[in-house]
């Protein structure tokens, strides 16, 4: 998870708007992410905050940072803010602001998916082609006449298993390469990160991304890897995903009456290469999508927004009416995920 995060580089941000100004001192903390993210190397969030003021990492922090992969963010009774690369949506009785995928027009939050998170660091950082031009016909040609093998699947969660049946009924039409921790079929292990990854995928035609969830705005780097090494998702996850990027891209699970079609029209283009270039061809993102720029900028004004009422309001942590109902919620969630692994 952390290997994104490492791709966004404040050399490809604005400049800081108070350069050479005196600023006021800022105490952060980061907690329940999937890695530590307490220092100011190659942390987002800490660059964008840099700007405005002068941060230091505290274990009395003005603001707080968590994420998903914990609860020790409930030790802490200053501001805090749920970021999210998951499919959970904000509990507004725990955090009092929160960046997550979710289409949610509350003011407390604003939405930042994981998808751009990758887009930006890979096409920024570590070189790889934008995706906003309309592609040469000719040079795709070229492209997927030097891919060499059918499709492949990267799988390391056994309980998703949308993702794993469907690997399984390709796969019974015709040899999937499967290189993940569960179900790997190649016999060695990828190389470690998001480039390792990147780097198998790219000899293929197409690429089994299957979420592991279906949640509307949830969509993660699962769909952009393929378009940036100029392969064919098999898509399976985002019900609204039409709304940020072009279904004609890319082959859509939701758009087909059965898997058995959506075998079948895989199997179609494999035979046919002028098929698969009209597929190629199409524009990746969708006309209506907000740019990558505006998500940039939205997010350094709402992180902006949201430390400066932070800093003058009271908490949520220090109310004890949300305290109690964010405690239930806990409870609550904790009893409905114990519920569904027994079905």
């Amino acid at each position: 998870m952390s290997a994104w995060w490492r791709t966004i580089s404040s050399r490809y941000t604005p400049e800081d708007p108070n350069k050479g100004r005196v600023k006021k001192k800022l105490r952060i903390k980061f907690t329940d992410f999937w890695a530590d993210l307490n220092k100011p190397e190659e942390n987002y969030f800490y660059e964008l905050l840099a700007r405005h003021w002068d941060v230091e990492f505290s274990d009395e922090p003005d603001i707080l940072f968590f994420s998903c992969f914990g609860t020790e963010y409930l030790r802490y009774k200053c501001t805090r803010i749920f970021f999210s690369p998951e499919n959970w949506r904000p509990d507004f009785s725990g955090c009092d602001f929160a960046i997550t995928f979710d289409y949610n027009n509350d003011p407390r939050h604003y939405r930042f998916p994981l998808w751009a998170s990758y887009y930006i660091g890979l096409t920024k950082r570590q070189g790889f082609h934008e995706l906003d031009q309309q592609p040469d016909r000719e040079a795709m040609r070229r492209k997927w006449n030097e891919k060499t093998k059918f499709c492949c699947f990267i799988v390391s969660n056994p309980s998703a298993k949308k993702r794993i049946n469907f690997f399984q009924k390709l796969n019974a039409m015709k040899i999937v390469d499967s290189a993940g921790k569960h179900l790997n079929n190649i016999g060695r292990s990828l190389e470690p990160g998001t480039l390792g990854k990147l780097n198998f995928i790219k000899d293929y035609r197409f690429v089994i991304s299957f979420e592991n969830a279906s949640h509307a705005g949830y969509t993660t780097e699962k769909l952009i890897e393929p378009l940036l090494v100029d392969a064919i998702p098999i898509y399976w996850g985002d019900p609204e995903v039409g709304r940020e990027f072009n279904t004609r891209r890319f082959l859509n699970h939701d758009d087909f009456p059965s898997e058995e079609a959506l075998i079948e029209r895989i199997m179609a283009i494999e035979q046919n290469p002028e098929e698969a270039l009209e597929m190629l061809t199409q524009p990746v993102f969708s006309n209506q999508r907000i740019s990558i720029a505006a998500m940039e900028k939205g997010l350094g004004d709402f992180l902006l927004d949201a430390v400066e009422k932070g800093l003058r309001s009271t908490p949520v942590a220090q109310k004890p009416f949300r305290k109690m109902g964010h405690r239930y919620n806990i409870t609550k969630k904790k009893m409905i995920g114990r519920l569904s692994r027994l079905k």
